[in-house]
């Protein structure tokens, strides 16, 4: 016998870190992913960051390079020495248009970059992008 209700579907809203040192910035970026649909955590440093990522276990993490606490690279080298987290994609976001330090995010396994500040477009494009190519998954012996 079929219902009449419609069926109800969970579909739970991609996780999204956002580890972010300057409200305004913060709050910009928390804004655009929410009304884009995404459900938005924040961190103000390396070490909240790392806690919140352990605890929400997003789908994605953008990662500001210049954090009070610690480097961003090494939050990024955190993530990826975690098999837990390793396969877990990174978005770089830097105030700095220097090519070293786009290479350094790179070289220290961020999935991609982006220079502050990033346009909500350019944005929720390259989280659209990251979260739709993921990142290979680590074989396990």
């Amino acid at each position: 016998m079929l219902s009449s209700e419609p069926a109800i579907r969970q579909h739970s809203l991609p996780k999204v870190v956002v580890i972010e040192d300057n409200p305004a910035v913060a709050n910009i970026y928390m804004t655009v992913l929410a009304a884009a649909g995404y459900d938005v955590a924040l961190a103000m440093d390396a070490r909240s960051g790392m806690q919140r990522i352990r605890a929400v276990r997003p789908d994605i993490v953008l990662l500001d390079l210049n954090l009070p606490d610690a480097p961003g690279t090494a939050v990024l080298k955190a993530i990826r020495a975690d098999v837990g987290l390793s396969g877990l994609p990174v978005l770089v976001l830097t105030s700095s248009n220097r090519v070293a330090d786009l290479l350094g995010a790179v070289s220290a396994g961020a999935d991609d970059c982006a220079v502050k500040p990033c346009e909500p477009g350019a944005l929720l494009y390259k989280v659209s992008h990251l979260l739709s190519r993921g990142r290979p998954k680590p074989i396990l012996r």
